[in-house]
């Protein structure tokens, strides 16, 4: 539940097949944030699942923003299989089981595949967890405290319930970047293939 709202800060709600689900996709693209415009986007660019259509079925609107720690790479899902995060303990320090429920700091999901469970490095401090996130004591990226929205470091946060969550938006110029799914994001929103 708890990294389901630091999932939720990061990342615009995806649709594909005519599904929702709140989980990132694998290969976000980046671009800087050009603030308050709505229009000029570049093939594969998106802002709602709509801006997809024209590549066929099967395609999602998303935002793949990762933490600091992950230096815009996905987890390479390498590591040992795991059940638990004990099971990862002769690792390494910080290294942690991740997985769909429980996932580390740099899992991606891939609009529909689910990687296997695996021992990978979690975060240390809350700077390897990046704006409106802290870095939680099981070594995971959380949603960071907030009593306002200056809490949590970046006009595309609000706080809600005391906790620092994605800014609803409807446009661009309600965000201090981009509107992507209905939430406000640092980055364009890219449109990615449903891997079964």
């Amino acid at each position: 539940m708890v990294n389901q709202l630091a999932r939720g800060l990061l990342l615009a709600t995806l649709t594909a097949c005519g599904s929702s689900t709140t989980n990132p996709p694998g290969d976000g693209g980046v671009q800087s944030g050009d603030a308050g415009h709505d229009s000029g986007l570049l093939s594969g660019q998106c802002r709602t699942v709509d801006d997809c259509n024209s590549l066929g079925g099967g395609f999602f609107c998303g935002s793949n923003l990762q933490p600091p720690m992950c230096k815009g790479q996905c987890d390479s899902n390498i590591g040992p299989m795991c059940k638990t995060d004990g099971d990862c303990a002769d690792a390494g320090v910080a290294m942690i089981c991740s997985e769909p429920q429980k996932p580390g700091p740099c899992f991606c999901f891939h609009g529909g595949a689910l990687p296997q469970p695996h021992c990978a490095l979690g975060c240390s401090r809350n700077s390897d967890c990046g704006a409106g996130l802290a870095c939680d004591p099981t070594h995971r990226c959380v949603a960071s405290q907030c009593s306002g929205p200056a809490d949590c470091g970046s006009g595309n946060f609000t706080c809600t319930a005391q906790k620092c969550a994605a800014k609803p938006c409807k446009s661009d110029a309600e965000c201090s970047n981009f509107c992507v799914m209905g939430a406000c994001s640092e980055m364009i929103g890219s449109c990615g293939q449903a891997v079964p």
